[in-house]
This record gives structure tokens, sequence and C-alpha cells, in this order.
């Protein structure tokens, strides 16, 4: 048999209808209908016990009303009479203790976050129970992972308020902090507002007013930083083709909107991530959001970068945060050995043709003006690559400047091995005074203008156009949108006029009837530029594409390295000149009386 209801409880839910019908006749005429009635009512002072728990405490909203718990108590459900109730339970009797196995300890607070009603919370055990969860273990599987932030972001709604106008919250715990902003219909909100962190480490733009013109004029979005989920969510679960090193320079950052029921962005947002290690190589940067297992790229996109910040464009609000991707030099120690060892015995011997050649540039038989340039321009663009090579953490100023060198270094290396053709053919065309004099010579010296001048141009160029093409791994040009072909496309054509410079120089000794001594030494040189072109050009050519097997990758460090190995050895000992100058240079050099 059915009990009677308390006279006291009969009474309020008689006034609640009275009042409810008087609140629908008064606006019947108005345009918005009961709208702005229902959210004046005053659902608490009608039910004083409407959550069910003397503990309780019921906060009047402008559409509702919600339950919130004291400090140190956690909204649980409960049923009486009343069907659901609020019931308040004290965090010290259903936590573990603090002695016990954290991870069980970790288990029951995501159990508990997980049975919580949908009231709120006080920011005081907000922040006690996030910093209980940052408390887990990284080894956990990926499953786990994706509910401790689940569990995080659960919390965090739990501080959001409805209010009429406008009102924001900052909070800092252990393990995380944020703010949440929040609008109503009365709000004078311009423009796309910029939320913060406490500490500064994450901006969000975001146009709030968009979305809640599309929820009755009410939005809310929080934005919270991480401490350790970069530990938990570790960059090994992004996955991409290349074998590299991933590396998380972020904070592990969500975004959430709440108090909406259209969650659709009106405009895409920028998330500005600040760099938690600001010394590091460079690499290839990826804006990332979690899809519940792994990291991927879903509809984010790096827009801008710089050496302290990344500005991350996304299409919608999840978890998000910044990889960096590196070559991995560890994983291949002896290619790397190789490399070193290589380039090495090649900048020794080139040093070598350096001196050699300047200490020869007045012997009249030999021009020796574009190799001087062309060696001295390699051996600092092989020095400067070796020091990129061996320091694993440069700066990213410093590698910006060292790539853009590098880039003019290489550059003047193709200009003058063009100017060098050129030399070798006019000198051919006119055989008959093949040993060019001294005033002839000195009318190539505008040649300098040429030779360095045009690189500057090009690296000028391509600066102006996009700076931000420079610096990549291993402190060289980036592939992004095409940029090497900044690069790649004068080599190229530089390559293909000198082969048409050499054919012309073959062409014209097929047809000379000077004497053969003059041809044989003309073809000599000749052939000695083809194959300084060859040496020069072969590495740049195996590298489109770029090396995909051990053996081709050992070919391309091997013949890049030894360049300086090959100009030694033809321009030098096989020239019977430079012999010549060696035994005359000994001569000099031995004690007298010394056979």
């Amino acid at each position: 048999m059915l009990q009677p209801l308390p006279t006291t409880l009969l009474v309020t839910t008689v006034c609640a209808i009275l009042s409810s019908t008087l609140a629908r006749m008064d606006c019947a005429g108005s345009p918005n209908g009961c709208k702005h009635v229902k959210e004046n009512v005053d659902e608490c002072a009608l039910d004083p016990g409407i959550c069910g728990d003397e503990l309780a405490i019921c906060r009047n909203m402008r559409r509702g009303f919600h339950c919130e718990c004291p400090d140190g108590y956690l909204p649980s459900p409960g049923i009486n009479w009343r069907i659901n109730v609020t019931v308040c339970k004290e965090l010290d009797s259903i936590l573990p203790t603090r002695n016990k196995n954290r991870l069980v300890r970790v288990d029951k607070v995501m159990a508990m976050i997980r049975d919580m009603t949908d009231d709120g919370l006080p920011l005081k055990t907000v922040s006690l129970l996030l910093d209980e969860l940052a408390d887990d273990d990284r080894r956990r599987p990926v499953c786990h992972k994706h509910a401790v932030l689940l569990s995080k972001r659960k919390l965090i709604s739990k501080l959001v308020e409805r209010t009429s106008t406008q009102s924001s919250l900052n909070f800092t715990t252990k393990s995380a902090e944020g703010v949440i902003l929040s609008i109503g219909p009365n709000a004078s909100l311009t423009g796309f507002p910029q939320l913060r962190t406490p500490s500064a480490d994450v901006y969000l733009d975001i146009d709030l007013g968009g979305i809640a013109r599309k929820n009755n004029g009410s939005a809310s979005v929080a934005l919270v930083g991480y401490s350790t989920m970069q530990d938990v969510l570790e960059a090994e679960l992004f996955h991409t083709e290349e074998n590299a090193t991933r590396t998380i320079i972020s904070r592990v950052v969500s975004a959430t909107l709440e108090d909406v029921i259209d969650a659709e962005l009106s405009n895409s947002v920028n998330f500005t991530l600040r760099h938690i290690n600001v010394s590091y190589k460079l690499g290839k940067l990826y804006c990332v959001c979690w899809n519940e297992s792994a990291w991927i790229e879903d509809g984010c996109a790096v827009s801008k970068t710089n050496s302290t910040h990344t500005v991350c464009t996304c299409e919608h609000l999840s978890t998000f945060s910044l990889i960096m991707q590196t070559d991995d030099q560890t994983q291949d120690p002896a290619l790397w050995l190789l490399n070193i060892l290589t380039t090495t015995l090649g900048l020794v011997l080139l040093t070598l043709a350096v001196l050699t050649f300047a200490l020869q540039r007045k012997n009249p038989r030999v021009t020796t003006t574009a190799r001087l340039n062309l060696s001295a321009c390699l051996l600092l663009a092989h020095v400067l690559f070796l020091v990129v090579q061996s320091n694993n953490h440069m700066q990213e100023v410093s590698c910006r400047v060292l790539s853009v060198f590098v880039n003019f270094l290489y550059l003047c290396c193709f200009v003058w091995l063009t100017i060098d053709a050129a030399l070798l053919l006019m000198s051919t065309r006119g055989l008959e005074q093949f040993a060019p004099d001294t005033q002839q010579l000195a009318s190539w010296k505008h040649m300098y203008v040429i030779g360095y001048g045009l690189p500057l141009v090009i690296v000028g160029v391509s600066v102006g156009l996009k700076p931000d093409g420079y610096g990549s791994q291993q402190c060289w040009l980036s592939s992004a949108g095409g940029f090497t072909w900044s690069f790649l496309g004068p080599v190229f054509f530089i390559l293909a006029v000198n082969a048409i410079l050499l054919i012309a120089i073959f062409t014209i000794l097929q047809r000379s009837e000077c004497p053969i001594s003059k041809i044989r030494y003309a073809k000599g040189q000749a052939q000695k530029a083809m194959f300084q072109t060859f040496i020069l050009g072969l590495p740049w050519l195996l590298r489109l594409p770029p090396p995909s097997n051990r053996g081709l990758e050992v070919l391309v460090i091997v013949v890049h390295s030894l360049q300086g190995f090959c100009i030694f050895l033809i321009h030098c000992v096989f020239s019977e000149e430079v012999r010549h100058q060696y035994a005359t240079w000994w001569d000099k050099l031995r004690p007298s009386g010394e056979v």
C-alpha cells in the first residue's frame, strides 16, 4: 500500500506547479516564450532538499540547478523515495590508503570518477583527483592511458559554471593547469578571445562567440595543459613510415567545449604551444591529436614555428601535442662512422689540393683560378657539414645560418665548375695559343663576380621567398613544399651547361688539325674536367629519389665524402706539371747533401 506524501513536500509541489503555471500565463505574449522565465526559476529555493543529501549544496543555475558536495567529498549516485539523488561520500573513506599500491589507488580513483553524477565539484576536490591520476605507470596498456585521459577531462568539466554574462576560471595543480571561459546570452564578447594557461605554455584562439550563437547564446571552453601526460601518451604512439626518432616537445593539451549541444566549430582554432626543450636537433614538426590508441594527424597542421613556439591550426577540439621527428644517428653507428672517416680523409687531401693550387697560380701553363676557388668552397662546405653532423643538439638559429651558408658554398662550387669548363673551351678554340699568358688570365678576374655573385643572388631569393625553408634535419633545406629544388634546380641546370661545354670541347678537338701533342694535352684537361663534373654531380643525382637501401646510402656517403680525394687525385697526382712542381719544392726543402 502506498504511503501518503509528507505535508511539506505536498505544499512545495503545489507551489511549484502554481508558480510554473502563472509564469507561462505571464509570458504567453512574449516573443521568446517562457524561456527567460524558466531561467529565473530557483529550484533550490522551491525545494531545499532537492539534492537528497544534507551535505550536498544546491547551486541555482541559469538553466536548472546542480548539486555540489563540499571539499573532501565526492558526489555519487544514490536512490531513495526521490528516485535519483546525490550522495556525498567522503574521499578518505573510499580511497585506498597512501601506503598501498599506487596503481590500485589510481584504478580506484578512475572507478569513482566513472560512477560520479553530473553534478559539479569544488576546485580543491578536482585538483586532488587530478594529482591522484598523475601517479600512474607509463607501462600500462594504451587503453588504460586513454581511460586516464578521459577521467581527467571529465573532472575538468565539473568546474564549468553556467553564466548569463561572462566568467573565467584559472587553476593550477601539481599535474595540470588550465583556464575555463564561459559566456552567456548577455555577454559582450567581440572577436576571437585568446585563452592562456597560467604558465603561458599554451594559448588558444577560438571563435567562442560564433559557437555560442548556435547554442542559444551560451558556450564554455576548457583549455588544460598536463605536466606529465607526455610521458604517458609517449611519442612512440605516433606511427610514421620513416625510421626516425620521435619526441614530444610540448605539453599535452586538451581543449573541450562544454554547455553546448552543437559542438561544431564556426572557424578554425589556433593552438600556440611552447617548446619544452629549446635545444634539440631540428627535424620535421607534426601537430598531432589523440584518437584513443595513437597520435595521428587529423585536421591539424603547423602554420608557424620558431625556436621557442609553434602554432597549430586545427579544425576540431581534442587532445593535442607537438611531435618532432629527427634522424636517428644511433640506429646505424657503422654508417655514421663511415661518413666521419671518409669525410675527414677527403678534407685532408682537399686541403693539400687548395695549397697546391694557391702556390701554383703563377705557373703560365696551368689555369688554376677556377679550381682553387672550387676547392676552397668545397673544403669549407664539407667542414661545416661535418660540424653539423657531429653536433646533435644545435640551436635552431645556428642551424638555419649554417644551412644558408652551406647552400651558398655548394652553389659556388658548381658555378666555378662551369667557369673552369668555359676557360678550357676558350683555350681549346685557340690551340695555337693554348698556353695562356698572364695578360689573358687577368682578363678573367671578373669571373669572381659570377663565381660568387650568382650563388648569392640564388640564395638571397630563396631566403626572401621562404626563410623557414632552411634548418631541417642535419641543418639542410626543408623538403616541405619542394624547397630543396631551390638548390637542386640550379645545380642540375649548371651540370647540363657543363655537359654542353664538354661536348663542344671534344667536338673541337676531334676536328682540330693542330699538333698531336697539343691535342693530347687538351684532351687530358677535358677528361679531368669531365671526371670532376661527374664526381661533384653524382651524389646529388643519387639522392633523387632518397636512398631506399643501405647499399645505395653507403655509395652516396662515400662519393660525397671523397670528392676532395678525387680532386687531389686528378689535378695533383695525375698532373705532370704538379708532380714536377712537387719535385722542385722537395729539392728546395731537402737538406743539402741529402741524395
